[in-house]
């Protein structure tokens, strides 16, 4: 079931929890820091769990089932990796598994790029442009950083509409249970 960032209790950090998968140190680093600029700026207590593991934690027989597991429970899965070639082939193979493990639970997908401070970013790097389509196939949102301030739904967001049809305010249910008697004129 998709967890709706609209909820109190997500909305206030209690049962959030952030998975990252990393490439390399200093991409770990990076996702560190910003899993820490994330809770601080969002305001999010308790503090969300936070599992950091490796891509080599991916290919691990020993503890690839554990990754899989608290990947696919996660509401925010990031990924911390360099902008150069692409995704190792077992990386890919396992986030296809977790696709299928996930069942269009929904979720937020992070994309977290180490550039190097030489280095220009204008394109999107093979790595990002295949989390982006993962994420869109897994009915996931995408971002290129963690968000800034609050886990909420857009406000004109499909999650949004829905919360609203389903909302009876008061002047609604005062509507829904008066008895209004009509005349209909007969037809002539």
């Amino acid at each position: 079931m998709k967890k709706n960032f609209a909820d109190e209790e997500v909305a206030d950090g209690a049962g959030t929890s952030v998975v990252v998968i990393y490439e390399t140190l200093a991409a770990r680093e990076l996702a560190a820091d910003s899993c820490e600029k994330f809770v601080i700026q969002a305001h999010l207590s308790p503090i969300p769990e936070v599992h950091q593991y490796s891509f080599d934690d991916l290919l691990s027989s020993s503890s690839k089932e554990k990754v899989t597991q608290a990947a696919a429970d996660a509401d925010v899965l990031a990924f911390a990796f360099d902008s150069s070639g692409d995704l190792p082939r077992g990386v890919k193979l396992w986030t296809e598994e977790l696709l299928v493990r996930q069942a269009s639970r929904g979720g937020l997908l992070v994309g977290l790029v180490s550039a190097k401070e030489t280095e220009v970013r204008g394109v999107a790097c093979l790595k990002e442009i295949y989390l982006r389509h993962l994420a869109h196939r897994a009915g996931m949102d995408f971002l290129t950083h963690f968000p800034v301030g609050v886990l909420r739904t857009m406000p004109d967001s499909l999650d949004s509409f829905t919360q609203k049809a389903n909302r009876v305010t008061p002047l609604l249910d005062e509507i829904l249970r008066s008895r209004w008697v009509t005349h209909i004129p007969p037809l002539k």
